[in-house]
């Protein structure tokens, strides 16, 4: 594999994961200190994605979950540095990993399997396929999404910044 052409595109998905979740954070009224170090933790964990899917060639479900592993275990340290929860830095980072391409291809296919007529059964079963195809997918990175997050932070449940009066 020729890491010179790996570079470019994995730097231009990266400043683009960096922007969206910058603008995902921005929803949630965070502290201008979060800001960019949720734009570093989104584009590293997309990178970490980019290079596992055309590099190493694993499926995006499982690319999927090792970036938000990636992501789950830097945001501790970095809510704790914070004084912020881990969930307020790690949830904006994952949201541009999310499979929207995945979901509106089967949406997609469901409206074609709904509007093709009864005589064209090739076509409705290529429909229902990649109906099933595309939403399972999308379902399983999302899934794998949350619970790679939700691993590093169960780990060190003890260890993330959290608001409020701990109880006796």
């Amino acid at each position: 594999m020729d890491w010179t052409s790996l570079l470019l595109p994995a730097l231009h998905n990266a400043l683009f994961a960096a922007i969206a979740g910058m603008g995902f954070t921005l929803v949630s009224t965070p502290s201008r200190r979060s800001l960019p170090l949720v734009a570093l933790l989104a584009a590293l964990g997309h990178t970490v994605r980019f290079v596992m899917l055309d590099a190493v060639g694993v499926n995006i479900t499982t690319a999927s979950f090792v970036a938000a592993l990636v992501i789950g275990f830097l945001s501790v340290p970095l809510g704790k540095r914070l004084k912020c929860p881990a969930e307020l830095v790690a949830c904006p980072s994952l949201l541009p990993m999310i499979p929207g391409m995945y979901a509106y291809k089967a949406v997609l296919a469901l409206m074609h399997f709904m509007t093709e007529e009864l005589s064209h059964k090739a076509l409705l079963g290529e429909s229902i396929i990649a109906f099933f195809y595309n939403g399972l997918t999308a379902v399983f990175v999302m899934c794998a999404l949350v619970i790679g997050m939700l691993i590093p932070l169960q780990l060190f449940s003890r260890i993330h910044f959290t608001r409020g009066r701990r109880s006796a």
